[in-house]
């Protein structure tokens, strides 16, 4: 398997890459090693909130990171990683397990939970 880069990407692809990370770049959280929702952004329910990290959306960061490879990236996508992890559920027999939250901020799936489809 090749080692992918920024500069490996056409000019489309790696202009979208390089505007993510710059805007991505911003809303990191390194007390919580997550992704924050940028001021003023909605969550799903319809509130105001700058306190919601995203789960998803540091794993795509992390990604980014890795393929900007600039000092400190592979640190700090390291570090999302590691947190992202602590946000997969572990629940051997239940239809979530080896998924993950959408935020650190909700709450466990209820008793008797069922697939989405």
């Amino acid at each position: 398997m090749s080692n992918t880069h920024l500069e490996q990407l056409g000019p489309n692809a790696r202009d979208l890459a390089e505007r993510s990370l710059n805007w991505m770049d911003a809303c990191w959280d390194d007390a919580a090693g997550l992704f924050q929702m940028p001021d003023r952004a909605f969550y799903e329910d319809g509130h105001v909130s700058a306190e919601v990290h995203l789960v998803r959306e540091t794993a795509w960061y992390a990604l980014g990171l890795l393929l900007r490879n600039q000092p400190g990236d592979a640190a700090r996508a390291g570090r999302a990683i590691d947190a992202l992890l602590n946000y997969q559920f572990d629940a051997p027999g239940e239809p979530y397990h080896g998924t993950w939250y959408r935020s650190p901020h909700e709450p466990l799936p209820p008793p008797g939970a069922v697939v989405w489809r």
